[in-house]
């Protein structure tokens, strides 16, 4: 990010590279539309270029500044269409779960887990949501994600203990957690 910082276009180059999926699975997780989650993602990297100049190295990956940039962008876009996007559990979000040597019994499973966690992840609140996709599935560790979330790390441990505690107690989800 140093790199980028003093300008170097091959530098912002290979963030952009490095950074495009995860942001983009983000990003697209969060509004449920290709197209929406592709200009997203360039207006986040387009914030991140314009801002380089004011980013300070505080220890924490620069994967964890864009995710910051991405949230608030999604959130200032939510303010302005005013709704709230829903996850379908046959969403290609969720195509990077394997199924390697499957049988189709196990592959029916593994479509029945995806649509009961997805089902169940709507149950709670945005912020246990994003504390538990930035953890389990982007795995950033917990100050990374206190960052992002603008939240502290005590906060953020509650916001996935909870959110935990809740999954467990849905009936649909008792026989996979």
């Amino acid at each position: 990010m140093m790199c980028a910082k003093n300008g170097s276009k091959e530098a912002y180059a290979a963030l952009y590279e490095e950074f495009y999926t995860p942001i983009f699975r983000y990003v697209y997780q969060r509004t449920l539309n290709y197209e929406t989650a592709e200009d997203i993602t360039q207006t986040v990297f387009l914030k991140v270029f314009q801002s380089v100049e004011k980013f300070c190295d505080q220890g924490i990956s620069p994967l964890a500044y864009f995710f910051t940039v991405a949230r608030n962008t999604i959130i200032d876009l939510s303010k302005k269409q005013k709704r709230e996007c829903k996850l379908e559990a046959d969403d290609p979000v969720f195509e990077r779960i394997e199924e390697l040597h499957e049988t189709p019994t196990q592959t029916m499973k593994t479509k029945e887990q995806k649509k009961a966690i997805v089902k169940a992840m709507q149950q709670l609140s945005p912020d246990q949501r994003d504390a538990l996709n930035f953890r389990f599935v982007n795995g950033l560790g917990n100050p990374e994600i206190a960052n992002i979330m603008k939240k502290s790390e005590v906060l953020v441990r509650q916001l996935q203990c909870r959110g935990i505690k809740q999954l467990k107690t849905l009936s649909h989800l008792k026989s996979y957690i």
